[in-house]
């Protein structure tokens, strides 16, 4: 999993040291766990009051079906939805391999199919005169990308890539 970003870092620092002031306060009576999310005597949270706690805030702001299962799904939903390898997703939902993620979220991906053949007409959009080799450097470095597959070469006859790329380009966006 990647780090935490420095607005996290800095939130779990502030409630640290809120905890700390709470067990200076407890005095003799704290138990130490080391816990990030103790119970008011230091001890661990029980799952109970762990759930309690989060129905509680969620009326406060006014979502009162929200639960911890809840914000699991919306965590996975907004990272997905925001273009977030779903490997990546699936690894911090503690998934034991991506098509579970997938096959769970995939609803909340309608316009990948879209994006997918969109990105490809992109790639196949290069001059139809390829088999030329006057090409500025960055025609030739957006060209690279179809010559790197295999499919033509710097040598292929233009007419010949034309059709090849029209016929690609339109099985795409079928």
């Amino acid at each position: 999993m990647g780090l935490p970003t420095e607005r996290t870092v800095d939130l779990l620092i502030d409630h640290r040291a809120a905890v700390a002031a709470r067990r200076d306060d407890t005095g003799e009576y704290w138990i130490e766990r080391d816990a990030v999310f103790p119970h008011a005597s230091g001890d661990w949270t029980a799952p109970g009051n762990a759930t309690w706690n989060i129905a509680r805030l969620a009326e406060r702001v006014g979502c009162p079906d929200v639960t911890a299962h809840t914000l699991h799904h919306f965590h996975a939903t907004v990272l997905l939805q925001s273009g977030v390898n779903p490997a990546v997703v699936s690894q911090r939902l503690g998934h034991a391999n991506v098509s579970i993620t997938l096959n769970m979220y995939s609803h909340v991906l309608p316009g990948w199919q879209q994006i997918a053949a969109d990105t490809f007409a992109d790639a196949m959009d290069v001059p139809d005169d390829i088999g030329q080799t006057n090409h500025d450097e960055e025609s030739l470095e957006r060209n690279g990308r179809i010559y790197a597959t295999g499919v033509c070469d710097a040598d292929s006859d233009a007419s010949d890539y034309g059709r090849l790329r029209r016929a690609l380009i339109e099985g795409c966006r079928r």
